[in-house]
């Protein structure tokens, strides 16, 4: 899925930066010189949940845009509204990303 993700986004124009779990993401973010303009992650990951790092890059960035993407639905729906954070569920077409 992220290779999938990360090929849509690079076709509609986007630098995209990957990583592999929340931690290496929170390195790679520190380290971009340019700005972010938008995360994607994925709900579940190795060492950290999605909604946790987006709370961490938020901290230094309050407005940037999350998509949380997952299949499984059972607290997103209200995590998503909480945080202000859009949901997507898998599997998702590259239209709908």
């Amino acid at each position: 899925m992220l290779a999938f993700a990360a090929a849509v986004l690079e076709g509609a124009g986007y630098r995209v930066l990957t990583a592999s779990g929340g931690e290496q993401a929170i390195e790679i973010a520190a380290q971009y010189r340019g700005p972010v303009h938008l995360l994607v992650t994925d709900a579940v990951m190795p060492g950290m949940k999605g909604a946790d790092l987006a709370r961490r890059l938020r901290s230094s960035s309050p407005t940037l845009p999350v998509v949380i993407i997952s299949g499984y639905s059972t607290d997103l729906d209200a995590v998503s509204r909480h945080d202000s954070f859009f949901y997507l569920a898998k599997p998702f077409s590259g239209e709908a990303l």
